[in-house]
């Protein structure tokens, strides 16, 4: 899981400057899609289950293999961001549906900037998915309009943008966090913030995990100095395990907001 995190993070840093000009691409997509893909939702195959997005897009011509579960169809609608009108998907064994295309602009367009993708629209669970391209392609998978490594797609669990939860304290605390769902180090930000050594783990369960401490060393530990760990992650906090000393404060942020641990979402 560590190198996941690695090469997610790793490839946001190097594609800044591309993804800001795709989000204003994407934000145009999702305002003129919405209508569209809210028809779709209750339409035959999908029947009422919300309809998930996966989006493929590179700056180079790639291919790529998606097969899924339940249902699948192409987004026809949105720009260079959509599927088209003949990424048709068969049907495999066990009923699952299969599309094999590619996308990106054609070797003549290319560019490190010029990004073009293809869109679908799919319940259930994605069981398959490969891309096939040169190291030097620039690649980025939207999962629910969020970026993600090729690796967390198949069998994904996670929809929706990341949360935040900040753990800060006035003394040294030592601390488990486990999550079912997407878990990674925020360490962008100054004190409140994540180190390079806080790193991810995933249990034979599923479950993503991390142990370390936080909170200032004990020569510059005070009743005003905070210092804390921050983490981005989707899905339920199953477990959060805390240790500090006799008179140290520990406080908890959800969403950049003061909460108390009965707040934290899945936790019990």
């Amino acid at each position: 899981m560590s190198e996941h995190v690695v090469d997610s993070r790793s490839r946001q840093k190097q594609g800044e400057s591309h993804r800001e000009q795709r989000l204003s691409r994407r934000s145009l997509l999702k305002l003129t899609g919405t209508a569209a893909v809210a028809g779709l939702g209750t339409g035959v195959g999908a029947g009422q289950r919300p309809l998930r997005t996966l989006m493929v897009t590179a700056n180079r011509p790639v291919y790529y293999d998606l097969t899924v579960s339940d249902y699948l169809e192409a987004d026809t609608l949105g720009g260079n961001f959509s599927g088209e009108d003949d990424d048709t998907p068969t049907e495999v064994a066990d009923g699952e549906l299969e599309v094999s295309d590619g996308t990106g602009p054609a070797p003549r367009n290319a560019s490190a900037t010029a990004f073009f993708g293809d869109r679908y629209l799919f319940t259930g669970t994605i069981t398959e998915f490969v891309v096939s391209s040169a190291p030097s392609d620039d690649v980025y998978i939207y999962l629910d309009e969020v970026d993600v490594a090729r690796g967390d797609v198949v069998g994904a669990t996670a929809i929706g943008t990341p949360r935040t939860l900040m753990l800060a304290a006035n003394a040294p605390t030592d601390y488990s966090l486990g999550v079912d769902g997407t878990l990674e180090p925020d360490t962008l930000g100054g004190y409140f913030v994540s180190d390079d050594g806080d790193t991810v783990t995933q249990t034979t369960s599923g479950t993503y995990t991390v142990s370390d401490g936080t909170g200032p060393d004990p020569s510059n530990a005070s009743a005003t100095t905070y210092l804390g760990d921050r983490f981005l992650f989707r899905g339920d906090i199953e477990t959060l395990d805390t240790s500090l000393p006799s008179g140290g404060d520990l406080n908890l942020y959800l969403d950049e907001e003061l909460v108390t641990r009965s707040a934290l979402p899945g936790l019990r």
